[in-house]
């Protein structure tokens, strides 16, 4: 990992919030919903790692940012 490169840290809420979307995920589709899903958080994860600073500004902090990651799905 480059030193400069930021690390991706989730809050507990969040890793419990991402297995509840993966077991809704599995109950009403399909493993292949879960791996697109999981593939979405890798390429935004990537993605803020090379541009910290790509989203706007969230209304629920300053240092908080919002990034839309589909129409069902935000992280901050």
């Amino acid at each position: 990992m480059d030193e400069n490169s930021l690390k991706i840290l989730y809050t507990n809420r969040a890793e419990s919030d991402a297995i509840t979307i993966k077991n809704y995920l599995l109950h009403k589709f399909t493993q292949r919903e879960v791996d697109n899903f999981y593939e979405i958080l890798i390429i935004f994860e990537n993605i803020v790692c090379a541009f910290p600073k790509l989203y706007p500004k969230s209304i629920k902090g300053k240092n908080i940012h919002r990034a839309v990651l589909s129409k069902q799905l935000s992280v901050f």
